[in-house]
């Protein structure tokens, strides 16, 4: 049996400065636990009324919340 080394991984806020453009990255946000880092904000898929949408987040911040990134998602959509 392979085991899913993402079960016992332990998620680490990645730095703004070292967030990648153009990158897909697994972290907590309001809307998804998947985002698309664009270079400024994070884009995520929420929800309206059950309307699917794309939404902004900013990068997490202690005053206001938002995304928190752990981990780049090296799927080959990402690239």
């Amino acid at each position: 049996m392979i085991k899913n080394n993402l079960e016992n991984s332990v998620a680490v806020q990645i730095p703004k400065r070292k967030l990648i453009a153009c990158r897909l990255y697994l972290g907590r946000g309001r809307n998804s636990n998947i985002t698309y880092w664009n270079g400024i904000n994070f884009l995520t898929i929420g929800f309206t009324f059950r309307v699917p949408r794309i939404k902004t987040e900013k990068y997490f911040d202690r005053k206001r919340g938002k995304t928190n990134s752990g981990r780049v998602n090296n799927s080959g959509i990402s690239r």
